[in-house]
């Protein structure tokens, strides 16, 4: 939960300094401050970071090392459903991340605010994510999932029917129903990526990389299929956030009845 609430505050603050550079100087500054950062950061990781995992459990590099990490990957059924259901949720959010400038900035002719409700937008997730550190010691991961999916649904479906034909409601409208949606997920992808590592711990380097790939793999082909329909209304957002939140339940329960 507080990983993800670091990897939330940067995207929440990088329009904000992008459009500071870009203000300040030109386009090609942004891509010399990139390689800026990187040196720092390349520096950083040479000098500072030192290796988490204790000499006896690292596991030398060797040809064989990604196909017996994806055989063992595969034998965690769980580990793969939770992964796809993660997919689908992500795919709602980078919809929106592909669509959100041609939203704020042609639908709603917002271009200098664009930053900063994009921002605003992302701070939910990040309040969403820090509470969950606290609730889901509590509740649990599994029951904050399916109760943040119930929001998630119900939410989409309310935008849907209240706007199926009809103009793009006001901005500050929007932005509740975003609002909700967007702290909805901060407790849902979080505690997906938990669920989908717990089975596959004693390769988690390997299991996270194959994980990430085939989670964000499917996210971005749901984001294409998506994102097509939205050109002059937000409406075919909310559908697909409809579509994939009732997915995602869909796969919650099969994993609870078969594997549980």
């Amino acid at each position: 939960s507080f990983i993800m609430t670091i990897f939330i505050v940067v995207p929440m603050l990088a329009p904000l300094l992008g459009q500071f550079i870009l203000d300040a100087y030109d386009w090609k500054a942004i891509f010399y401050f990139q390689l800026f950062f990187i040196s720092i950061m390349i520096v950083w990781f040479w000098f500072r970071q030192p290796e988490t995992l204790t000499k006896e459990k690292r596991i030398p590099i060797s040809k064989h090392l990604f196909t017996d990490g994806l055989k063992e990957y595969f034998r965690h059924k769980k580990t793969v459903f939770y992964t796809i259901t993660k997919g689908f949720i992500q795919g709602s959010f980078i919809t929106y991340l592909s669509a959100s400038q041609q939203i704020f900035q042609e639908q709603y002719q917002m271009k200098a605010a664009f930053p900063y409700i994009f921002g605003g937008l992302a701070f939910t997730m990040g309040v969403s994510a820090l509470s969950n550190g606290v609730l889901v010691m509590k509740y649990g991961m599994l029951k904050l999932v399916k109760r943040s999916l119930f929001v998630f649904i119900i939410t989409s479906l309310t935008y849907v029917l209240l706007f199926m034909n009809t103009p793009n409601p006001s901005l500050a409208i929007l932005l509740v129903f975003l609002s909700i949606q967007f702290f909805s997920i901060g407790f849902i992808s979080g505690n997906l990526s938990s669920l989908a590592m717990q089975p596959i711990g004693h390769i988690a380097g390997v299991g996270a990389a194959i994980s990430s790939f085939i989670s964000m793999s499917l996210a971005v082909t749901v984001a294409i299929l998506i994102g097509r329909f939205i050109e002059t209304a937000v409406l075919p957002l909310f559908i697909g956030f409809c579509l994939v939140g009732l997915v995602a339940t869909i796969l919650i329960s099969m994993i609870q009845k078969r594997y549980n």
